[in-house]
């Protein structure tokens, strides 16, 4: 028994010296900040179009930076008048080949929960002028896209208690549920390079599962699309890794998975942005920008996006900051050694 509990203590002791080994680095902070939200929206979203400038949904405007590592940004386009003060911005992704943005109102601004402001999809060409509504999918939290034509949102409710990925056929504009059943918010949505789907809990009620990432395979995935039969988060998804709040999932140049959000309601993992190996869970690397300590330090809350699909350039802005600081990590550069301090 003596020997047991040596060995029970010995097993724990290791776990705890692995945490505080866990690879951390410190990210590039730019002399760049981002557009204020509108009157009435609580945040703004950004995406990177192809030439590497950043792209911001401020609530009701869509600007562009003037040039690269400039607080500058041009207007380029707008939603509806009526819009205005009715939208959260849950997301502005630039589609693939970068001739249009896709914009996501979230849960409607100062008109939650009313529709049409929550939920609410729009189009906006790159060429600009007034965005143009493509459906309803209500207390959306992000997006990510498959095909040209093919992207994947993630829905919520107003309880907090469940949530769904949708498939959004940008041609014909149907709307499909492919996978249901997620017991806690809505959270990220990702797309890696094989078409397989990502997507957790954003919060958990019950406070267990917050930030629980799941694998659905692209075979599955076409598989719920054909049948109209959604996957079920538990049963048919694979346990990648219990990251933050599975915010912003985005997939780097190396094939590793980037993870943003923060579990601020349930008070668990926050204050950094995790680099996953996907294949095994392992925690790469956990990066605050703000200090370069993941494990001390303010409540902050990291938006992330990449410059493209598959690229090298992570972009990240602390939801937490009135200054709205970008900051900027390379997404491929050496892995640190475990003996690296911090």
């Amino acid at each position: 028994m003596m020997l047991r509990n040596f060995i029970r203590v010995l097993s724990l002791a290791t776990v705890a010296l692995w945490l505080l080994l866990l690879p951390a680095s410190k990210a590039k902070a730019q002399n760049v900040t981002l557009p204020p939200p509108e009157s009435g929206s609580f945040s703004t979203a950004f995406d990177f179009i192809p030439d590497g400038r950043l792209v911001v949904f401020t609530g009701t405007e869509v600007r562009i930076q003037t040039q690269q590592n400039s607080s500058n940004f041009d207007l380029v386009g707008n939603l509806p008048p009526e819009f205005r003060g009715g939208s959260d911005p849950a997301f502005v992704v630039t589609g693939l080949g970068g001739s249009f943005f896709l914009l996501g109102t979230g849960a409607g601004g100062s008109q939650f929960p009313n529709q049409p402001f929550n939920g609410s999809i729009f189009v906006l060409p790159r060429t600009g002028g007034q965005a143009k509504s493509v459906t309803v999918i209500p207390f959306h939290a992000a997006a990510d896209f498959r095909r040209p034509l093919e992207v994947f949102i993630n829905r919520g409710e107003a309880s907090f208690s469940r949530s769904a990925v949708e498939r959004l056929d940008l041609n014909t504009k149907k709307v499909r549920t492919v996978i249901d059943n997620i017991p806690g918010a809505s959270s990220g949505v990702g797309v890696d390079r094989q078409g397989n789907i990502y997507t957790g809990i954003g919060f958990d009620p019950n406070g267990a599962r917050t930030g629980e990432i799941r694998r659905f395979s692209r075979t599955d995935i076409n598989r719920a699309i054909k049948t109209q039969i959604p996957l079920n988060f538990d049963s048919d998804g694979v346990f990648v890794v219990k990251a933050l709040s599975a915010g912003n999932l985005v997939f780097d140049q190396q094939g590793d998975l980037w993870v943003g959000g923060g579990d601020l309601a349930g008070g668990g993992q926050q204050g950094f942005i995790a680099e996953i190996d996907p294949q095994t869970g392992t925690v790469l690397r956990r990066i605050d920008p703000t200090d370069g300590n993941p494990d001390a330090g303010p409540t902050n809350f990291f938006q992330i996006a990449i410059s493209k699909p598959f690229s090298c350039t992570i972009g990240a802005v602390n939801s937490s900051d009135p200054n709205r600081t970008f900051f900027q990590i390379d997404a491929c550069q050496k892995k640190l050694p475990w003996n690296k301090t911090r």
